[in-house]
C-alpha cells in the first residue's frame, strides 16, 4: 500500500507540474521578425524525419505514433509558432540522406557537426546526453578498443570521428538502427556499443536483454548537446524554432524529461490509465474471484519459483 501511494504521489506530482509548465507556455510570447512571420505563414508544413527507436529521445511507440522527449519539444514549437509537423519515420542513416537531398526540412536529434554546419541550419541546444561504451558481461573490457569491433547507429553527426578520433585503431561496423547494434553486440558480431547511456539502457530495458552493460566512457569527455537541424536553404526555420527553444523554461525542461527519465517516468506507466470494465466483465469477476494461475520453475527472469514463492515480470 505504502508503495503504490508512493507511485500515485509521484503521478500527480508529474500532472501538476506539467500543468504548471503549460500556463507558462501559454504565456511566453515570442516576437518573430516580419521576415520570420512571413517565412512561417509561407510555409506551414514541415516534413520532420523522426526515428523509430532511439528511446526515450526520438521514437515510434507500439502504435507508430512519433513519440518521445524531441516529440515533446516539437509540440511546443508547433503552439508557439502555428507551425505543423509531418513526420516520417525511419532509420537515421535514411533520414540524413532525406535532409540531405531536401525531401525533409528538419531532423530533430542530431549532434553538431562542423562539416554539416558548412551547409546545414543548427538550431539552439535544448538537451544533453553522455555516451558511454557498453560490453557483454562476459567480455574482458579493454578500455583500449586496439583492432576491437564497436556497433554504432550509422550516419551520427559527429559521434563515429568521435570514438575514432580517441581510439585510431578501433573498427566501427554501422548499423541501421539502434536494434541492430545491440543484436550484433549480442551475436558476437561486434564487441562493445557506443551510443548515449540513456537510449542504450532504455531499449535493453524495454527488450529484456540481460547480459550487457555500460563499462566505461572516453576519458575526458563531457555531455554532448543535442539539437535540431534544417536542410539547406531554410536557415530561417533554424532560426524561429531557436528562438521558441530559448523561451522555455527550466520548469518545463525538467517536466519534459522526468516524463520520460526517471522515477517519475516509471510510476506513470506503471499505473497507465483507467481501467473501465462492462457490467457482464464486472459481473464475471463477482463469479469467479479466484483464478488459477500456472507458475513456472525455472523461467527467470519471466516466470520463476525462489522459496516456494512465485517470482518474475509475468508474476508482477
Amino acid at each position: 500500500m505504502k508503495s503504490t501511494a508512493i507511485k500515485l504521489l509521484q503521478a500527480l506530482l508529474l500532472v501538476l507540474t506539467v500543468h504548471g509548465a503549460d500556463l507558462q507556455a501559454q504565456s511566453e510570447e515570442i516576437e518573430f521578425t516580419p521576415e520570420e512571420q512571413a517565412w512561417i505563414n509561407a510555409n506551414p508544413i514541415i516534413k520532420v524525419g523522426g526515428e523509430t527507436d532511439w528511446a526515450p529521445f526520438d521514437f515510434a511507440d507500439a502504435e507508430g505514433r512519433h513519440t518521445g522527449i524531441v516529440a515533446d519539444y516539437l509540440d511546443l514549437v508547433s503552439a508557439r509558432t502555428g507551425l505543423q509537423f509531418e513526420v516520417r519515420l525511419d532509420s537515421f542513416s535514411n533520414l540524413v540522406s532525406a535532409l540531405d537531398s531536401g525531401d525533409i526540412d528538419l531532423l530533430p536529434a542530431t549532434y553538431f557537426s562542423e562539416e554539416r554546419a558548412s551547409r546545414l541550419n543548427f538550431t539552439s541546444k535544448y538537451h544533453q546526453v553522455k555516451n558511454y561504451v557498453f560490453a557483454r558481461t562476459d567480455v574482458e573490457v579493454d578500455r583500449t578498443l586496439s583492432g576491437k569491433t564497436v556497433a554504432m547507429v550509422k550516419g551520427f553527426f559527429g559521434t563515429i570521428a568521435t570514438l575514432k578520433e580517441a581510439y585510431p585503431d578501433v573498427i566501427v561496423l554501422e548499423l541501421d538502427s539502434v536494434d541492430a547494434t545491440i543484436d550484433a553486440v549480442v551475436t558476437y558480431r561486434a564487441d562493445y556499443l557506443f551510443d548515449a547511456m540513456a537510449a542504450l539502457s532504455y531499449r535493453l530495458n524495454l527488450n529484456t536483454v540481460t547480459n550487457i552493460h555500460p563499462v566505461f566512457a572516453i576519458p575526458g569527455s563531457k555531455p554532448i548537446a543535442l539539437y535540431m537541424t534544417s536542410r539547406e536553404g531554410a536557415p530561417e526555420l533554424a532560426r524561429i524554432i531557436s528562438k521558441v527553444l530559448d523561451s522555455i523554461g527550466e520548469a518545463e525542461r525538467r517536466a519534459i524529461v522526468s516524463k520520460w527519465v526517471g522515477a517519475t517516468a516509471t510510476a506513470s506507466a506503471t499505473i497507465g490509465p483507467t481501467l473501465v470494465l462492462t457490467a457482464e466483465e464486472l459481473g464475471w469477476i463477482a463469479e469467479h474471484p479466484t483464478i488459477r494461475v500456472h507458475n513456472e520453475l525455472d523461467w527467470p527472469p519471466f516466470n520463476f519459483n525462489r522459496d516456494g514463492g512465485p517470482q518474475g515480470y509475468s508474476v508482477d
